[in-house]
This record gives structure tokens, C-alpha cells and sequence, in this order.
């Protein structure tokens, strides 16, 4: 239907579209100008950033290599330490107290202050370093108090040298990162090494105070020698240090041959002892040095190439970000420029679509006042409106009572402030509820219908007639503008039947009822009496078979439709609201022909 048979043009204000005449849209615009040159430019900066943050998780694994290395040197001189007070204890067993070595005192002394600056105790078998110190303090007392034998010292000492061992073990799987395992697989084996020597020391030096070993000291020193031996040749012989592995097997051969030996002690051969165990333990004390100093070496040849890598990194990053950085700010300030160059059609533009935009809102609104909703939508979506048939449907007209009369003791522009208030007030009470539809005001006639457009049964009649009482109580107190002193009196007309409904017009079009059910309506409206509500017999019955209204008669009248008369009924004072509906008796006959 010419216009209204237009598709949309253009798209709803949704959070995606872009208006030039906000910030936002001028954003939009911008950075989708920029977003295109900008994608290299993202990409070497993702690619810059993996190479960094593997460069960083590098050298957070060296760290903990670090770490692992500062705990295996703290672990490796406990371990030393518990060797050395081992040795002491057993001289101290074999000699019955005297105190031919080093004092043990200090010796207690050393291994206490190496525990105390431990600062790895976590997840140990014994909870707190608190009670391991306590626990060895126990077994120190009982050392002195000759309360336990050379073996089970050694077992005591051996027991929890072994724990540390286990726990150096699990740091090396833990921590250690690929490649580097077997360096510190190796420290830990010549550890190991060392402490096999030193029971084989501390039986050496009980067989020289003594003279021999007992048989089970003897096979403690046998074990101890086939560990140590068979450490070297299957663990170390291909991986340590050649001077190393001579230092480690010619001490171990010493100490066996001189428990061989098997000789009772004099005095000689105390002077002896000492002389021999400050030289043994000073071998001891020489071999842990070379195994730390070949520890650190592997350590620093292990981190030096993350700590390359990283500066490396660094130092790529920082070019890449200068280099991106002088890119970025050059494409920028293009897009900028672009911007600036394309705002001025743009706000044109978008205040073109903007006045369009408002337009359409307008004729929406005008659309919606003329038609039904239903009927708009399908015009809108250019959709035809047939003209439709409704079989069922109820119509009011109503009118003011002596309008001829006010109008010709009104100024024209008071009638149409008077009728603009009129309508205005029956509009509003139209939205309260009612299943009705506003179809036209002609002058002081104003028409109504229910069952158009949307179906409702026969309900139409109920609805017509709740809304027709309303407005008669509602208009009892509005006063004419101009003329205060003249009351408001509408008189209104009812008639339910069949009618079709359609869209007529294309300039200006309308929403039109056709039918004798129109006619006969409008003839109850313009027969009926001020301040009274007028129906037809038709109307009569729906409500009566819906129930909740009560009808009176009126005097009867001719009321002319087409070829036929209209006989009513006269009507009484208005009733209370929605109690009683007075309405006319209609009875229809044929005209007598001339």
C-alpha cells in the first residue's frame, strides 16, 4: 500500500552499531581504522612474549637449580658433620672414655651449629629440628656415659646420615631440570662414597685403640668397605674426576689394610692413632672440598647458559617493543588523522539517519493512533491488510446532548479546547483496562467497538458496557471550560452484530467499519437521551446471558433503520457503576409499503 509497503532501511540502535556522533562511535571508527596495520604488529609482540616467558621459565628453573645446589652443600656438610661425630664417638667407645682425638665436646659443638643454620627443615622424618637435635643429644649422653656399643653408634649415625641422603635424593628428582640430574647424581654418589669411608675410618681407628674388631664390628667394616668399592667401579668410574677416584680408593685400601693388621695396642701405637686419624680426617675434610668444588662447577656450567638466554631475551624484547613502539605511534596517529578527515561526513551522515530515525518514531506513533497495532505491523512489514469479517462484535456511539447549542454560544477555538479536553479524558479512561479499540471521533461523536481487532467471544458486550458506565459516571464532574455553569451531558448507544473491519485509504488511511450493526449503533446514539446508555435488544441478550447486568425498558419509539422501524424502550436515572445497565428493548418490523 504505496508507503507503507516499504521494508526497513536501516537497523535498530543495538550495543554493535556505530554512531559517528558519539565518543563510542567515533572509538569504533578509529580503532577499527588502526586495528588492521596493528595485527603484525600484535603478532611479534605474542611472539616476543613466548620467548620471554620461556626465557623467564628458564631462569626460574636455574633458580631453583640454585636452590637445590644451596641445599645440597648445607645438606652434605650435616651429613660430614654426623660422620665426623661418628668417628669421635666410636674412638671415644674403644678408647673407654679417654679422650685421645679432638675433645667431643667440640665436636658436638660443630655438628649443633651446622643444624641450627640449616634453614631447609621441611618434610624430614623427624617433624621439627628441635627434636632431631634433642634425639642426637640423647644418643651423645649415652655415647659418654658408655651406655651403648661401637656398632650401635654406628648404626645410629649411619641411620640418619642415610635419612639426609634420601632426602638430598629427592630434592636431585625434584628439582633438578634435564640434562643436569646426572652432575648432581654424581655429588650425590661421592657423598656416598664419603660415607662409607667414614665407618670404615671409625672401625680403622677402633681396631688400632683395641687391637682387632670384634666379629660383628668386623663385618660392619667388610660391608662398609664392598659399598664403598663397589660405588666406585659401577657409579663413578666413568663420570668423577680420575684423581678423585685414586684419592677415594687408596684411603678406603689404607684403612683396610691397617684393620688387617690386627694387633694389640701400647703406647706407640696410640700415638699412632692420633696421629693417623688427624691425618685420615684431614684427607676427609680434602676429598669433600674437591667434591664441593666439582659440585659448584656443575651447578655454574648449568646456569650460565639460562642466565645467557635470558639477557638475550631481554634485550631482543626491549628492540622488538622500541621498534613496535615507533610502528605503533606512526600508524596511530594516521588512523587519527583518517578520522579527523571523515568525521565531518559522518556527522552528517549520522545526522541525516538520525532525522530519519526520528521521523519514522513519528510515523509510527501517527500509524498507531489511526490503526490497530496488528494492522500497523503488517503495514510496517509490508504485509497486505485485507478487509476482514467479524461475525460478533459490539459498538458504542456516543455524543453530546445540545452540542449545536454550545457551539453557537462558543468561540471556535473554545470548542476545540473544550473537545480536546473531552476526548483527552474519555482516552484516558479507554486505557484502563478495557478490551476495546478507539475507532474514530467525527465532531462530538465518539465510537467505539470491542471484538475488532483481536477476537474475544462474546465478552465485546460486557466490555462495552462496563467502559460505556464508567465513562457516564466518570463525566458527571467534568466541567466545560468556557461554559462552567453548563453540566456535560453525553448520551450513548449500543448495538452488537456482524461488521467488516479494514484498512480504506493510502494517503491518509483509516481504520473503517461497514455494516448495518454501524447503523443501527449510531440510531441508538442519536434516538437515546442525555446521561442515559441505549442498547439494542441484540446487545440485550449477550449481556444476559453473560450475567451481572440488569436492563430496564424505555417508553417506546420509532427509531428508523434502513427499511425497517426499531421500536424502544425508555430509560430511567443512571444506575450505580456496574450494577444495572438500562438499555432498551428493541423489537425490529417492516415498514408498510404505500
Amino acid at each position: 500500500m504505496g508507503l507503507f509497503t516499504c521494508k526497513e532501511s536501516y537497523e535498530e540502535d543495538s550495543i554493535f552499531s556505530i554512531d559517528p556522533l558519539t565518543t563510542r562511535g567515533r572509538l569504533f571508527l578509529f580503532f577499527g581504522l588502526s586495528a588492521i596495520p596493528l595485527i603484525p604488529c600484535l603478532g611479534v609482540i605474542l611472539y616476543g612474549s613466548v620467548s620471554m616467558s620461556y626465557a623467564i621459565r628458564d631462569h626460574s628453573a636455574s633458580a631453583n637449580v640454585r636452590n637445590a645446589f644451596v641445599f645440597g652443600l648445607d645438606t652434605a656438610k650435616i651429613i660430614s658433620a654426623l660422620h665426623v661425630e661418628m668417628a669421635a664417638s666410636s674412638a671415644y667407645l674403644a678408647s673407654n672414655g679417654s679422650e685421645i682425638i679432638d675433645s667431643w665436646e667440640k665436636i658436638y659443638k660443630k655438628t649443633d651449629d651446622k643444624l641450627s643454620k640449616f634453614e631447609h627443615w621441611a618434610n624430614f622424618k623427624i617433624a621439627t629440628k628441635e627434636r632431631f637435635m634433642s634425639h642426637i643429644g640423647e644418643e651423645r649422653q649415652t655415647v659418654v656415659k658408655l651406655n651403648t656399643t661401637i656398632v650401635a653408634a654406628l648404626e645410629f649415625y649411619t641411620k640418619h646420615a642415610d635419612a639426609f641422603f634420601d632426602w638430598l635424593t629427592r630434592i636431585i628428582d625434584v628439582n633438578m631440570p634435564a640434562g643436569a640430574d646426572l652432575n648432581f647424581a654424581n655429588f650425590y654418589y661421592v657423598v656416598e662414597c664419603l660415607g662409607h669411608l667414614s665407618v670404615l675410618r671409625s672401625l680403622a681407628v677402633v681396631a688400632l685403640l683395641r687391637g682387632s674388631l670384634t666379629p660383628k664390628e668386623r663385618v660392619y667394616f667388610v660391608t662398609s668397605f664392598d659399598l664403598h668399592m663397589d660405588t666406585i667401579d659401577t657409579r663413578l668410574s666413568e663420570t668423577i674426576d680420575s684423581e678423585i677416584l685414586m684419592e677415594l680408593n687408596a684411603t678406603a685400601v689404607d684403612l683396610y689394610e691397617m684393620v688387617t693388621r690386627d694387633r694389640m695396642p701400647n703406647s706407640d701405637q696410640l700415638y699412632q692413632s692420633l696421629v693417623w686419624y688427624r691425618r685420615i680426617s684431614t684427607n676427609y675434610d680434602h676429598l669433600i672440598q674437591i667434591g664441593y668444588d666439582n659440585y659448584l662447577t656443575i651447578v655454574n656450567a648449568v646456569t650460565v647458559d639460562v642466565d645467557l638466554n635470558l639477557t638475550a631475551a631481554i634485550i631482543y624484547g626491549l628492540i622488538v617493543f622500541v621498534f613496535l613502539f615507533v610502528i605503533s605511534s606512526i600508524l596511530i596517529v594516521s588512523a587519527k588523522n583518517s578520522v579527523v578527515s571523515i568525521h565531518g561526513f559522518a556527522r552528517v551522515m549520522a545526522m541525516k539517519l538520525l532525522e530519519i530515525k526520528r521521523e519514522r518514531h513519528r510515523t509510527e506513533a501517527v500509524l498507531n493512533e489511526m490503526l490497530p497495532r496488528i494492522m500497523t505491523y503488517k503495514l510496517r512489514k509490508g504485509e497486505s491488510t485485507p478487509a476482514e469479517q467479524y461475525s460478533s462484535t459490539t459498538i458504542f456511539f456516543s455524543d453530546i446532548e445540545d452540542f449545536s447549542d454550545i457551539s453557537a454560544k462558543s468561540a471556535p477555538i473554545d470548542i476545540v479546547v473544550f473537545l480536546n479536553d473531552m476526548y483527552n479524558h474519555m482516552d484516558e479512561l479507554m486505557d484502563k483496562g478495557y478490551d476495546t479499540y478507539k475507532v474514530e471521533t467525527i465532531g462530538c461523536v465518539y465510537m467505539v467497538v470491542s471484538g475488532i481487532p483481536g477476537r474475544n467471544g462474546i465478552r465485546h458486550a460486557s466490555e462495552i458496557a462496563r467502559m460505556s458506565l464508567d465513562l457516564m459516571k466518570s463525566t458527571e464532574t467534568f466541567v466545560i471550560p468556557h461554559l462552567p455553569d453548563n453540566p456535560l451531558q453525553l448520551r450513548a448507544g449500543i448495538h452488537s452484530g456482524p461488521v467488516v473491519a479494514g484498512v480504506v485509504g493510502n494517503k491518509m488511511p483509516r481504520y473503517c467499519l461497514f455494516g448495518d450493526a454501524v447503523n443501527t449503533a449510531s440510531r441508538m446514539q442519536s434516538n437515546g437521551q442525555a446521561r442515559r446508555i441505549q442498547i439494542s435488544h441484540a446487545t440485550k441478550e449477550l449481556l444476559d446471558t453473560i450475567g451481572g447486568f440488569t436492563t430496564t425498558e424505555r417508553g417506546l419509539i420509532n427509531v428508523k433503520v434502513k427499511q425497517k422501524l426499531v421500536l424502544c424502550c425508555s430509560v430511567p436515572n443512571l444506575p450505580d457503576r456496574h450494577s444495572i445497565l438500562r438499555c432498551t428493548d428493541t423489537i425490529f418490523f417492516h415498514r408498510a409499503k404505500a
